[in-house]
């Protein structure tokens, strides 16, 4: 058994109970009923372990609180890593030293390769005395890893920290689902709720007139359109999960062995599905491999010749609870800015809806074309479209120079609202 580290590590996109529960179960089949949960703004994280078990990840998590850290831990031959970038749980490891065939060692190795810039330039903390091998590497107690001596912040600062301890992982769900708000979450919900007050109008009112008998007659909401594409997640979906989502199997798919992602496409079927389509191609890949991956995502699998085709659904959330009349026009606009200041040679389209909406309202699309993208981008673009009304539409990704990680990219977003401010 491990001694800091989970067994199995899930990551679940949605806070609701029900689509936890759907993955505890899956875990229930492992002999993986006990462990910790981890709740964020991104969704939860699900450390599954044996019981009696002692987790390391969950306690970090909460003393970072969204901060990047890597932590290096070790104890006699013991060695466990953990590592936090963009605010998000990333992955742990945990080996003995004089284990040379850990399978640890090796994910740690390809882990090292996939995160050169984040490793370099994250805090790390250790137990250990740090020391430069050279100007891309440290030494910690003999383990040389590819960190920046610049970075190093002791261990002071979590020495007095404690793992938890695994409790069983129902009742733990039970409890954090009933559970009270922290303080802080309180007031940050408060400024929230105070900034939808000034950005949001209460319930459009009904007209009421009066017919030539003077009885009251109801005239329709001509914004209730909008509530809907907002506030019902079948039209309108949040683009930041979906994003995110794509980032996560983009590296999940890196570990297979002979096997790359040499396409992708993501289309939002407008009746609150959103489907996902990968295209792999083959050099000597184990395809027992590939289905190992494909049932773990929860993808179906066509396998032809060199090329595998996978799709599955993906989860979707609405963008708000309530609605406004946005400017499209604004938002067209800062969007555009944005992306100009962000990447380059951005192509930015505006196309006309063809769905039928108001003569108060319409929603536009926003086609927006990106010659050189990376998976990482991917997080960059859901942020910062974060909290703003943009609906996801469509993603079409293809390779164009596999050797660092560089992809085109086309992505639709609709934004539904008005063309005056009247």
């Amino acid at each position: 058994m491990n001694a800091l580290k989970a067994t199995k590590t899930v990551s679940v996109l949605s806070a609701s109970a029900s689509a936890i529960r759907e993955h505890l179960e899956d875990l229930k089949s492992l002999q993986l009923e006990h462990g910790a949960l981890y709740k964020n703004d991104a969704g939860v994280v699900i450390f599954a372990s044996e019981e009696n078990a002692t987790l390391f990840a969950p306690a970090l998590l909460e003393h970072f609180d969204g901060r990047d850290a890597i932590v290096v831990y070790k104890k006699d031959e013991k060695v466990y890593f953990f590592a936090t970038f963009n605010g998000n749980f990333i992955d742990e490891f945990e080996f003995s030293i004089t284990d040379s065939d850990s399978n640890d060692i090796e994910r740690l190795r390809r882990f090292c390769s996939l995160y050169p810039s984040e490793l370099s330039s994250t805090p790390f903390y250790s137990n250990v005395n740090a020391e430069a091998a050279d100007e891309n590497s440290v030494l910690l107690d003999g383990i040389e890893l590819p960190l920046s001596i610049e970075r190093e912040k002791g261990f002071q600062e979590l020495k007095s920290l404690k793992p938890v301890l695994a409790s069983e992982l129902e009742k733990e769900l039970a409890r954090t689902s009933t559970s009270k708000f922290p303080f802080k979450w309180l007031l940050l919900l408060s400024v929230i709720g105070f900034f939808s007050y000034l950005y949001f109008p209460a319930d459009e009112p009904i007209e009421v007139v009066a017919d030539d008998k003077n009885r009251e007659v109801k005239v329709i909401n001509h914004y209730l359109g909008l509530k809907h594409f907002y506030t019902d997640g079948k039209r309108g979906v949040n683009p930041k999960p979906i994003l995110r989502d794509v980032y996560q199997q983009l590296m999940s798919a890196k570990q297979l062995r002979g096997w790359e992602i040499s396409e992708v496409k993501v289309v939002n079927e407008g009746d609150g599905q959103v489907t996902e389509y990968l295209v792999l191609t083959s050099t000597y890949g184990l395809v027992a491999e590939l289905t190992q991956f494909a049932h773990k995502g929860k993808y179906n699998l066509n396998v032809s010749g060199s090329e595998a085709f996978l799709a599955r659904k993906i989860y979707s959330e609405n963008i708000y609870n309530s609605y406004g009349r946005f400017h499209v026009g604004t938002f067209h606009n800062w969007l555009s800015s944005a992306t100009d200041d962000l990447w380059d040679d951005v192509d930015y389209a505006i196309i006309p809806s063809q769905s039928e909406t108001s003569s108060r309202w319409q929603i536009s699309e926003a086609e927006i074309t990106f010659p050189i993208f990376h998976p990482e981008d991917l997080e960059s673009f859901g942020s910062l479209l974060k909290g703003f009304p943009y609906s996801f539409s469509y993603l079409e990704m293809k390779t164009i120079n596999p050797y660092v990680d560089a992809w085109e990219a086309v992505v639709k977003l609709e934004i539904a609202g008005v063309e005056t401010n009247a």
